[in-house]
């Protein structure tokens, strides 16, 4: 069993810090002029909710049954927990910052309005991105290194 969670754990960790690091790579394509706005919100909402947001917590999920199945490993470990209270800032962001950012852009993109407004908006989106994108990268680094295990 564990090594059934293990293989499920990495897949989903691949989709979801994968999907983040993507994501962020396609917004600076965008602040370049590479690809319209609309488009790119559109793809990040319909993937953030349905395929990393998901694959997050699938690899949780995954981790916690590790844990349970595998008395080598317990939730007192430094880098186990230390993951898991990264996860939750990083789903805080995502359930409490992108949602409501993507409305702003779209709503001074649409009015075809305030440029330093839209501007100043996305500044925040990509600095909030580079944050969450180093948090996932440091949850990899804990699960590979263990440290103090």
């Amino acid at each position: 069993m564990y090594e059934v969670l293990l293989i499920v754990h990495i897949v989903a960790a691949m989709i979801w810090v994968g999907g983040g690091i993507y994501s962020l790579l396609e917004d600076s394509r965008v602040r370049q002029g590479g690809e319209r706005l609309e488009m790119v919100l559109e793809h990040s909402d319909w993937t953030g909710t349905r395929v990393f947001g998901p694959a997050a917590v699938v690899t949780v999920l995954a981790g916690i049954g590790m844990v349970v199945s595998n008395n080598a490993w317990a939730f007192s470990h430094t880098w186990i927990w230390l993951a898991i209270v990264l996860f939750a800032v990083s789903l805080a962001i995502g359930a409490g910052f992108y949602g409501p950012i993507y409305a702003r852009i779209r709503a001074l993109n649409g009015d075809g309005g305030d440029a330093e407004a839209l501007a100043a908006v996305r500044r925040r989106l990509a600095i909030v991105s580079r944050i969450d994108a180093t948090l996932l990268i440091a949850i990899v680094i804990l699960m590979v290194t263990k440290p103090g295990a």
